[in-house]
């Protein structure tokens, strides 16, 4: 699996516990899980970081394009009205 910046690594040991395991980029991009000792099960899980003002800012974007289209479609209606 290739490392990347959003993946976490959890580990459960034999007691039962969960623990956070380090997770870095080993060999190249692959990525690396530190395993504690006493470990049965290791899941590797992304998370992916949410931004701020996701929803807004395509709003503004659609809202963007709308008008932009607006603005062609009135200058070709003008460019073809007869004067």
């Amino acid at each position: 699996m290739n490392f990347s910046e959003d993946l976490r690594a959890l580990t459960t040991l034999a007691n039962g516990s969960r623990v956070d395991a380090p997770l870095f980029p080993g060999y190249g991009t692959l990525a690396t899980v530190l395993v504690p000792s006493g470990a049965t099960v290791v899941s590797v899980r992304a998370e992916p970081v949410r931004l701020p003002w996701a929803f807004a800012s395509v709003a503004l974007g659609l809202t963007c394009a709308a008008v932009a289209a607006w603005l062609a479609f009135a200058q070709c209606r003008y460019e073809e009205s007869p004067t």
